[in-house]
């Protein structure tokens, strides 16, 4: 063999080894996990999307994705509310083993593993992006994610504070604008979408007149069109192979089938059944469709096994990825609670249970459906088939005793935050007790919803300035049921924005002296004595309201001041600074305080308070000005001046703003400067003497530079 064809050979075979090597080197190279978009639906029907059969229904992306993968087609929600059905769904656990239950009543426990926790120790980049305050990272469901988009600021200075909530369009920008920055490691993507919530928006310059008489489908076809960006997206990074989207509701929503206005006080399938649809990776069957039921507890446990993660910890939540491989899955029965009657009125609370065949409802008088032959849940079979319903109740009860409860950590709220969840209907009283043992007959709320909803639309009367009809139709539902304390209380709230102070006073009397632990009758009587001119009577109310509710801003600011009148200024200051200990975030309380001690001289003590405020919220216009005035009293000119400036700018229309740029100005002897601000004090209040004078004083003071 010539020395050429040797080295020949050599290098051929050589070549070959290197590519079994390389071959055997890329087998077991570590090959990125899937991506997981999670797409949650605020407030969504299963049967009121195309691919459950809905005709009406524009959703040509979800359409596509249960085209592409599997459909659950009975995927029910653990609780009719968002932030414990969120909670489930991220934690593989029913309510009670997670301790939320409702919105806005405390923070997910930190030693309960989440989903994004999960991921983020495999190393997973994780974001979440929050169109709604009721999921604000405050209640917990932030841990692991290293982003976590729940700000609002970007809604506009103009827009209703307590109706917090941001567009589909404007989450989804955020969210693919994260996307475009994933460029290695495989991610976790949470996508909320919030647009068919009530109040609804039939977007006629989106859809025409399309959805006039169905505004609610309009929601749902609007989070399609952000669907499908997302959907467009994926494509066009060509990333859809090795990404696994998934598309969910959170809860559904009554529309009056069961006499309910929206959703959270009942557990039928309106409000329970939700999508579920699993779409985007290979492993993941085209077309497929599950018949059997489950529970949005498997939502956590059945992510981690598609993306071969151990689970830790205990979870009633079970995998069924064998149902997205076409294979049949054990039928495990789906338990469902609602606490909200109970805790708003202390009317009976529901708990559930869904079986492939059966419904059964636990409540004063409890019900069993036949989900095949009655879907619409319209016969009550208890007395019709006893046996099945102690088979079912027997069921029940094994099933909820396996359960490991735990409760919720406290969570501090701010008045405006409390406004907030007050606004969607989710704050009433805040005591947490459930009632669980209905024997004590307390009333149903399939008796009581009637007159729930004749109370919300005398508060939208109320809301519209219509007062005169939702007293008269208050006082029809407060005769008709009596104990129904919340028609009460907001009978006493309406007779007080009507300055009818003795009746309203009255009323909240005696829903003390019958239910002490309401912890609103004694503010609200309180404020009620103190508009009589009864202050020192007062007082004792608001202490033990304070006690009950320590952050409770809108009875501090007027126990504040209440005691300012008694001329008990440092009292003021005490109750003042208890709330801002309480929870620094109390802005209200914060700019009181800073203005209780200006008021006092003590300028010094309070610089920080509005210095905390403008960390929040740096266009709170008055807190920057009292701040420039304080610093300007402590000789602080440069620092005073630059906040000035700020305020002016951030509110050139404010008298308040221009007058004390140019005080403040004046002081330095900068008249030159003091002129325009002065000017446009002048030009917004014409008959103010004070600017007047300031500014006849700066131009006389430049007259004589001359």
């Amino acid at each position: 063999m010539t020395k050429r064809r040797f080295k020949s050979r050599f290098l051929v075979g050589g070549l070959g080894l290197l590519a079994i090597g390389l071959g055997l080197a890329f087998s077991f190279w570590p090959r990125p996990r899937l991506n997981v978009i999670l797409i949650t639906l605020d407030t969504t029907r299963a049967d009121h999307i195309g691919c459950y059969g809905y005709q009406r229904a524009r959703t040509p992306a979800m359409n596509a994705l249960a085209n592409d993968g599997v459909l659950f087609e009975r995927a029910y929600a653990p609780v009719p509310v968002t932030l414990p059905s969120h909670a489930s769904m991220l934690t593989g656990l029913y309510p009670p083993e997670h301790g939320l239950h409702l919105n806005g009543r405390g923070r997910l426990g930190d030693t309960i593993p989440v989903l994004a926790e999960i991921l983020r120790s495999a190393h997973y980049e994780t974001g979440a992006f929050i169109a709604s305050f009721v999921l604000n990272s405050k209640f917990g469901l932030d841990r692991g994610f290293q982003h976590y988009d729940d700000q609002f600021a970007e809604a506009g200075a103009s827009e209703d504070p307590v109706h917090q909530r941001r567009d589909g369009r404007k989450v989804m920008d955020n969210a693919l604008a994260w996307l475009k920055e994933r460029k290695a490691k495989s991610f976790l993507c949470w996508i909320h979408l919030y647009d068919a919530h009530g109040f609804y928006d039939a977007r006629p310059k989106i859809f025409g007149s399309e959805f006039v008489r169905n505004p609610y489908d309009a929601g749902i076809a609007y989070m399609d069109l952000q669907i499908q960006r997302l959907r467009e997206f994926v494509k066009s990074r060509k990333i859809a192979d090795r990404t696994l989207i998934i598309i969910v509701g959170d809860h559904g929503e009554d529309l009056m089938e069961h006499q309910e206005l929206q959703h959270g006080h009942q557990i039928y399938d309106t409000t329970l059944r939700v999508p579920l649809i699993f779409s985007g990776s290979p492993s993941v069957k085209s077309g497929a469709r599950v018949s059997d039921p489950v529970s949005l507890v498997d939502l956590m446990p059945t992510i981690l096994d598609c993306l071969h993660l151990r689970q830790p910890g205990r979870t009633t939540g079970r995998s069924v990825k064998a149902a997205l491989d076409g294979r049949k899955i054990e039928s495990r029965p789906c338990y469902a609670e609602t606490d909200l009657p109970f805790l708003e009125n202390r009317w009976a609370p529901l708990r559930g249970l869904v079986t492939e065949r059966w419904k059964y409802i636990e409540t004063t008088r409890s019900e069993l459906f036949d989900m095949i032959n009655d879907p619409n849940e319209t016969q009550n079979l208890v007395e019709t088939q006893p046996d099945t319903f102690q088979e079912i109740r027997n069921i029940f009860e094994e099933f909820t005793g396996q359960m490991v409860p735990r409760e919720a950590s406290a969570v501090n709220l701010t008045v405006n935050e409390q406004q907030i969840l007050e606004s969607l209907g989710y704050l009433g009283s805040r005591s947490d007790k459930t009632q669980t043992d209905v024997a004590q007959n307390l009333p149903d709320i399939k008796d009581m919803l009637p007159l729930f909803n004749d109370l919300m639309v005398a508060r939208t009367l109320l809301r519209d300035g219509a007062a005169d009809p939702a007293i008269a139709k208050l006082r029809v539902i407060v005769e008709k049921a009596p104990s129904y304390v919340q028609a009460r209380l907001v009978l006493g709230d309406a007779l007080f924005f009507q300055q009818q102070f003795a009746e309203a006073a009255a009323i909240f009397e005696a829903v003390i002296a019958e239910r002490t632990e309401n912890d609103d009758a004694e503010g609200r009587l309180a404020n009620t004595l103190a508009a009589q001119g009864r202050l020192e009577e007062s007082v004792p109310y608001y202490r033990m309201v304070l006690k009950k509710v320590p952050m409770g801003a809108q009875y501090v600011i007027r126990f504040a001041l209440v005691l300012k009148e008694l001329g008990r200024p440092l009292e003021a200051l005490t109750v003042l600074g208890d709330a801002v200990r309480e929870n620094p975030q109390n802005l209200h309380a914060q700019l009181e305080l800073g203005n209780s001690l200006m008021q006092l001289g003590r300028m010094k003590e309070a610089v920080p308070h509005f210095e905390t405020i403008l960390k929040f919220h740096p266009k709170q216009t008055m807190a920057r000005l009292n701040l420039a005035s304080a610093l300007a009293h402590e000789r602080r000119f440069t620092d005073a001046v630059a906040h000035a400036t700020r305020a002016v700018e951030d509110a050139p229309q404010s008298f308040e703003a221009q007058y004390t740029l140019g005080a403040i100005l004046v002081t330095q002897n900068l008249n030159r400067e003091a002129i325009v601000p002065l000017t446009e004090a002048c030009r917004l209040r014409p008959d103010d003497v004070g600017s007047r004078g300031l500014l006849q004083r700066a131009e006389a003071s430049l007259g004589s530079q001359k």
